[in-house]
């Protein structure tokens, strides 16, 4: 891959170490509800104002300047899970 990937997409702030392990004890009940497919359970964890990009490449210029593997706002995933429950 080409280009510098900006550091604010690298590493944020730092957190302390109650937060750290409140972050990693979310992620693990996100990633084992979505494992064990309890999808209503994993999609009650998604906010409304969920954004979620995976840009195809660099990502200076942001989703409008980019191929995106995903390009999501709150509202798309929904008929995907749909179909899974």
């Amino acid at each position: 891959m080409t280009g510098a990937t900006p550091a604010s997409m690298v590493a944020g702030p730092a957190c302390s170490s109650e937060e750290q392990r409140e972050i990693e004890a979310f992620l693990n009940r996100e990633a084992r509800l979505a494992d064990e497919s309890h999808y209503a359970e994993w999609e009650a964890l998604v906010p409304d104002d969920m954004y979620y990009w995976v840009p195809a490449g660099p990502a200076e210029g942001g989703p409008a300047a980019n191929l995106s593997y995903i390009n999501d706002n709150r509202a798309r995933p929904q008929p995907n899970l749909a179909f899974l429950l």
